[in-house]
């Protein structure tokens, strides 16, 4: 055998066993970020490898989610006079497709699901009684950028009011089942308050060509009297999408 051949033996080795060693310290870190996303639960992208690549693809582009001042000082909002949410903000996870709250849902996993469960029923019943009270401002429909479950919607018969309304093709917000938060749209005064006041946070991709910086996500709420701020929250979404002061 000749040394050439010698030493590219020698070297394909050593690129073999350095390309071995990397798996065995990056795989571990792969899995779990691929399972981290699979806890979020679907929406928006699949709900597998597919929808966990292109959330990593996308991290690159995420942006701070709490920060007011992109709303520039906005005249006050409706919900001037909410409460401060107690205690302190959820966790939310890593990547910003799905964007979910993961954490401050119980401190054990029965209370957990049993929590997410409760809450996001009661998202739900929000929702539809809402949509029943509004029956000519708002609908129900499928969401269109979760790609899955119920949204409210602006009424088909009334024009779309802002390019707002049309850049989210005029969903005006959705509920996440895996943890009873929501996603809504809100004037910029009212989303100064919502997140100033510790209810929610901007979704990372807000501002970008994907989303409006006004697209939000509302914490789930942890109790009666939580739901029924959630629900001050909608009616102010509902009255700004719709361009509304009827909301009831």
């Amino acid at each position: 055998m000749s040394l050439q051949k010698t030493m590219e033996n020698k070297s394909l080795v050593i690129s073999l066993a350095a390309s071995a060693a990397i798996l065995t310290l990056v795989a571990p870190v792969v899995r779990r970020d691929y399972q981290a996303y699979l806890s979020l639960g679907p929406g928006g992208v699949p709900h597998d490898a597919r929808g966990w690549l292109l959330a990593n693809l996308l991290r690159p582009f995420g942006r701070e989610t709490m920060s007011i001042t992109v709303y520039g000082g906005a005249s006050a909002g409706v919900l001037k006079d909410i409460s401060r949410r107690p205690g302190g903000r959820p966790r939310t996870g890593k990547h910003p497709i799905p964007h979910r709250q993961t954490s401050d849902l119980g401190t054990s996993e029965t209370r957990r699901v049993a929590n997410e469960i409760a809450m996001s029923k009661r998202s739900h019943e929000l929702l539809a009684r809402l949509r029943e009270r509004n029956l000519e401002l708002v609908e129900i429909a499928t969401s269109v950028l979760e790609r899955r479950g119920p949204a409210l919607f602006i009424h088909r018969n009334i024009p779309s009011p802002h390019k707002v309304a049309e850049s989210t093709r005029r969903e005006i917000g959705h509920v996440h089942d895996s943890d009873g938060s929501l996603h809504l749209v809100l004037s910029p005064a009212d989303c100064a308050e919502v997140i100033g006041k510790g209810w929610g946070e901007r979704h990372p991709l807000s501002g970008s060509r994907l989303l409006p910086s006004q697209y939000l996500l509302v914490y789930a709420p942890r109790d009666e009297s939580e739901v029924h701020v959630i629900e001050t929250i909608l009616k102010a979404a509902i009255g700004y999408m719709a361009d509304s002061r009827g909301v009831v």
